[in-house]
């Protein structure tokens, strides 16, 4: 986060596959909410398009991506873990 804070989640599953990315994001109540979209690969970057129909107040509390894309510098990529920043904030992911 800008601020210096960290934030753990493991209520929001990612899912990138030749070209295709989902998150799959488990709520409170049980239930869940997915987000789909593109992404390109293009040196030490990545772009991730969400398709143009969501928002709402799930889309606010998970994404919140306010034109629907982000490009990420991609910091590290092995086979267990991806680390992602954009402006302030780095991201980390890795395989369970």
């Amino acid at each position: 986060m800008p601020d210096g804070s960290v934030i753990k989640s493991d209520s929001i599953f990612y899912n990138f596959q030749k070209g295709s990315y989902s998150a799959i994001c488990i709520m409170n109540n049980g239930g869940y909410v997915s987000f789909f979209g593109n992404y390109t690969l293009n040196d030490n970057k990545i772009s991730i398009i969400l398709l143009p129909d969501y928002g709402g107040a799930e889309y606010d509390k998970f994404m919140n991506w306010t034109d629907h894309q982000r490009i990420f510098e991609i910091n590290e990529l092995t086979s267990d873990k991806l680390i992602l920043s954009c402006n302030d904030t780095t991201s980390i992911f890795r395989k369970y």
